[in-house]
């Protein structure tokens, strides 16, 4: 068994080479946090914590607070078996039992991750293989296109990146505009989800997709169309245009997820390891998920670093088949990476750090 003997939270703060924007936020750099766990014998690992306040109400502030007061003491007093092939699931099942219930997964999520990858590096395994192999085939690669996105930029993302599957935020008033603008730039056979972050209401909502519908534009999903998140409401828009919905805002906790269940609200489920409670979370979500028959997107947080790209390459083996894949692209989008391919530079992690908060 290994202790964790030290918990340090890094206060990051990295610009954006473009200004990312859609209808519940803008952002010009991640402004975020990183834990890193440190184990006996030196093992070191490390995860994000992503807070947004329009999903989960946590911030930056309060996700601090909690690391004190809530995780890291509660990871003083864990035991890790290091001499297996067991990832720490049970170790960490009450933290995560409590995050859930107490909504505070953004926050957790960090804690979570970083000692699934502490654990890693003591017992000499690599994420991905201990946690199982991913479902083939491998989910479809997406390209955001935020709000104020010209089209040739977006083609030049599709070119770039190679992609055939694009999240194109709408709900503004050029949201129409904008994703007949894609279309007509993207390959024929691409795959399209537009993404309101809640910010239209039905008769919005049904009246774009209808629009969209004389275009001729087909969408595989329409993700958190509606300002109210009223469960009923989204099964009614679903039933009504034939678009499934995909939940994400909606759903942060189990209590969420069996709502959505409850009422049919959503037939696909947008999961992300920031959001949604880290390895465990994701776990836990996708055990509801399968027996219902839903379709999952593994999610992506505008900012994440390679931290956290990492560690989602590594979570697609919780999940079964996924059928489309979000990135932060940190490699582009970050003025610099701290963690390029998941490895973390102890030199670019320093020179982007306001502060550093030793919790023991």
């Amino acid at each position: 068994m290994s202790r964790i003997v030290g918990v340090e939270v890094h206060e990051l703060l990295i610009p954006f080479r473009l200004r990312f924007r859609h209808a519940a936020h803008a952002r010009d750099k991640a402004e975020h946090l990183v834990v890193e766990v440190t184990l006996e014998g030196g093992a070191k690992g490390y995860g994000e914590i992503l807070p947004r306040a329009y999903v989960t109400g946590e911030t930056v502030a309060t996700a601090l607070a909690d690391a004190r007061e809530l995780w890291a003491p509660a990871l003083k007093t864990l035991q890790l078996d290091t001499s297996g092939p067991n990832p720490p699931f049970a170790a960490l099942a009450p933290l995560y039992e409590e995050a859930d219930a107490q909504r505070k997964l953004a926050s957790y999520s960090g804690f979570d991750v970083a000692v699934f990858n502490a654990w890693a590096a003591a017992a000499g395994i690599t994420l991905a293989t201990a946690l199982g192999t991913a479902a083939t085939p491998p989910p479809l690669r997406v390209a955001p296109i935020g709000i104020g996105f010209p089209p040739r930029l977006a083609a030049h993302i599709a070119r770039l990146f190679r992609l055939r599957a694009f999240k194109i935020k709408v709900g503004d008033a050029k949201g129409l505009e904008r994703v007949l603008a894609v279309y007509a730039h993207a390959p024929k056979d691409a795959s399209f989800v537009l993404d309101a972050n809640r910010a239209l209401h039905e008769l919005s909502a049904t009246a774009l997709l209808a629009a969209l519908r004389l275009a001729d534009v087909r969408l595989d999903a329409f993700e958190e169309p509606l300002a109210s998140g009223d469960p009923l409401a989204l099964a009614r828009l679903e039933e009504t245009t034939g678009v499934p919905v995909m939940a994400d805002e909606s759903l942060v906790t189990r209590a969420d997820a069996a709502l959505l269940l409850r009422h049919r609200a959503a037939s696909w489920w947008n999961l992300r390891l920031a959001k949604n409670g880290g390895f465990s979370g994701l776990r836990a979500l996708a055990a509801l998920a399968r027996p219902a028959g839903l379709t999952l997107q593994l999610g992506a947080l505008v900012g994440e670093t390679g931290i956290t790209e990492a560690a989602s390459d590594a979570a697609l083996a919780l999940l079964g088949p996924v059928r489309r894949r979000e990135s932060s692209y940190p490699r582009w989008l970050l003025k610099e990476d701290p963690a390029p391919g998941g490895k973390v530079s102890r030199a670019k992690l320093a020179r982007w750090t306001r502060a550093t908060h030793r919790l023991f």
